[in-house]
């Protein structure tokens, strides 16, 4: 196991490997042994998964790739901001979970009319299912230019027009009266929020440092 350790370092377990794709040797630092064992068994997990995916699209010419495999390489192969990366698959765990081990190519979408039936019941907004959506969409699409699929089967999708809701924001005096009663943690969020206009939520406010 390439995992070994050094005592002068704040983080001593280091994890060494290769990416799959690319052949680039890796490194990640860990505080615990715990981890980095963690860590490289899950590698080692999605190896082997990536590993019959090369296969199969090698080997097959009507490759059955299912949609998290899809999601999995163009996360793995397309993306590489870390921001854009760590965003598009928190949007993406819904279309994972409904769809996951769905064959790509047999995607419908009239099973992407279903999803978003049943987002909007969850109560998300039409903008942030579109969202969602048009990721899936561009992997789909990744997909076909890179000889995992023939056809992308949502290319003529076309998707519901979201309305755009504009919220008022509070008065000077409501904000005021909420700084009375809003403890400090809760005071520097409204401080934020109403001087730069940030979203609270993981995608703006909460990735400030």
């Amino acid at each position: 196991m390439p995992i070994s350790f050094d005592a002068t370092h704040e983080k001593p377990w280091l994890v060494e490997y290769r990416h799959i794709w690319t052949g680039k040797r890796l490194k990640k630092r860990f505080l615990l042994e715990e981890a980095a064992i963690e860590f490289f068994q899950a590698y080692e997990e999605q190896r082997e998964s990536e590993r019959a995916l090369l296969r199969r699209k090698r080997g097959a010419k009507d490759v059955k790739i299912t949609v998290k495999e899809i999601l999995d390489a163009y996360f793995a192969l397309a993306v590489n901001n870390p921001t854009t990366l760590r965003t598009w698959k928190e949007h993406t765990n819904p279309i994972r979970g409904a769809f996951g081990l769905r064959i790509a190519s047999l995607m419908t979408p009239e099973d992407i009319l279903n999803f978003i039936l049943i987002q909007k019941q969850r109560g998300l907004k039409q903008s942030t299912i579109n969202t969602r959506i048009r990721i899936f969409r561009r992997a789909l699409s990744w997909a076909k230019k890179s000889g995992f699929l023939k056809l992308n089967p949502l290319a003529e999708l076309v998707l519901p027009s979201a309305k755009t809701k504009r919220t008022a924001p509070p008065s000077p005096k409501e904000a005021e009266a909420l700084l009375m009663l809003a403890p400090p943690h809760v005071q520097r969020v409204i401080i934020l929020g109403w001087n730069t206009g940030a979203r609270i939520g993981p995608s703006e406010l909460f990735r400030l440092t």
